[in-house]
């Protein structure tokens, strides 16, 4: 989860809009998604990890939980799940009556036929072998198409349907206000070709509408207007009286406590 370890690094390497973007959807934002209702039904997570070749206290990445800047791989792998699907390996009922048991609800995957597919395996599985060798990825993907794991909607991008989305994106609007009252970017340019997360794989398509600097907001107008994305980003740009709202302060007192100057002085 997110630490002032995390908070300080994060912020710290985003210099620029873009690297605020990437490093952003880190393990400061992206994990807690996920452990707040982004999966479950992952009994005994840890020592089927082991199990498979990955360790706990591993020099590269704590699977559990991440390094402390990126996300931890383990979890974030299960966000493939979309992907497998969109790629048509991955096999769902169609529906499931309320008293089925869930072990015979459950999509179902062949870890071997995907192996061997070159495009989906550069696609989902590079990062994943890069960091754990062919026989932990292997383990992994295999376990990924047989336990049954269970997706929330913080896995999703209906995960703003959760009362508890709105408030950490709020927080993450109040790192990105911080780093506009510094005025540490160094670069705000967002091409018109550039989309962000453009870590989510969608196969079909190659334009993820609702990621690029002049899409029109997803949930409609604005106090009046049909802002695009840039114009979102200008109007809450937080040295300007744009805003129906404002933060009560910028502090970190209880990062101070622990040595991580982070918020305004």
């Amino acid at each position: 989860m997110s630490t002032c370890s995390v908070l300080n690094w994060t912020l710290a390497k985003s210099k620029t809009l873009r690297g605020f973007n990437a490093y952003g959807e880190g393990q400061s934002h992206g994990p807690i998604h996920m452990y707040t209702g982004g999966f479950s039904n992952t009994p005994n997570f840890t020592s089927k990890l082991t199990a498979i070749g990955l360790s706990e206290d591993d020099e590269l990445i704590d699977q559990m939980w991440g390094d402390g800047q990126t996300t931890p791989m383990a979890a974030d792998f299960f966000s493939h799940l979309k992907s497998l699907w969109r790629y048509g390996y991955l096999t769902c009922p169609s529906s499931c009556s309320m008293d089925t048991p869930i072990s015979e609800c459950q999509c179902t995957c062949n870890a071997t036929e995907i192996w061997d597919d070159y495009t989906v395996m550069r696609s989902v599985l590079k990062s994943p072998i890069a960091m754990f060798g062919n026989e932990s990825a292997f383990g992994l993907l295999e376990w990924l198409c047989t336990s049954n794991v269970m997706l929330g909607d913080h896995a999703t991008s209906a995960s703003g349907a959760d009362p508890s989305f709105w408030a950490l994106h709020g927080t993450v609007e109040r790192y990105l206000q911080v780093l506009r009252l510094k005025d540490t970017f160094t670069s705000e340019s967002w091409s018109d070709e550039e989309a962000l997360f453009s870590s989510n794989i969608h196969p079909s398509t190659d334009h993820c509408r609702g990621h690029y600097r002049n899409d029109t907001l997803i949930f409609g107008e604005l106090d009046g207007r049909n802002m695009t994305n840039w114009q979102y980003y200008v109007m809450i740009d937080p040295n300007q009286a744009n805003t129906p709202y404002l933060y009560d302060n910028f502090h970190f007192h209880h990062c101070e406590k622990l040595g991580y100057h982070i918020g305004l002085a």
